[in-house]
């Protein structure tokens, strides 16, 4: 992902944590291209520093969905996760999830646990997005405001 969608997904990753912030809720950031890099975002005071520097970072070089579902699950089995919602923003330009990571999905849903999917484009895999409890779209190639995307997600749970 690269250009409008990378910028698109940038700010709509940066408003969605700065309400989680602001709500005191926790966050963990799952950064994942062609590797998977992780950050705890607790407090605004400490955890700015480490979004601006994965707001620098480019999203181009492939999606390796698998692998940061995979730490997504590892996060919501411990306690300060658990039951947390997990968002995953990306253009779904990808293969399909494997059968071991979906396996995973499923016991956490299980758990209470929900799965959210933020597109941003109009190719996503619907195969990919299948495991996903919602799956919210936004296109670049129409204008419709970042507020009614926001919107609907503002009712993830706490």
């Amino acid at each position: 992902m690269s250009g409008v969608p990378e910028h698109v997904a940038k700010v709509l990753c940066f408003a969605i944590l700065r309400i989680a912030i602001i709500e005191q809720r926790p966050c963990y950031l799952v950064f994942f291209s062609t590797a998977v890099e992780t950050i705890a975002l607790t407090e605004l005071k400490t955890s700015l520093p480490h979004l601006i520097r994965f707001l620098s970072y480019s999203f181009g070089g492939g999606t390796d969905a698998a692998s940061a579902l995979e730490e997504a699950v590892v996060q919501v089995q411990t306690a300060q996760f658990a039951k947390a919602d997990v968002l995953m923003i990306s253009d779904f330009i990808m293969d399909s999830v494997d059968a071991t990571t979906a396996v995973a999905i499923d016991q956490c849903k299980q758990t209470g646990t929900r799965f959210h999917s933020l597109v941003i484009s109009s190719a996503g895999n619907p195969n990919a997005l299948s495991i996903f409890d919602h799956n919210w779209v936004y296109n670049t190639s129409c204008h419709k405001p970042f507020k009614d995307v926001l919107k609907n997600v503002r009712y993830l749970k706490t």
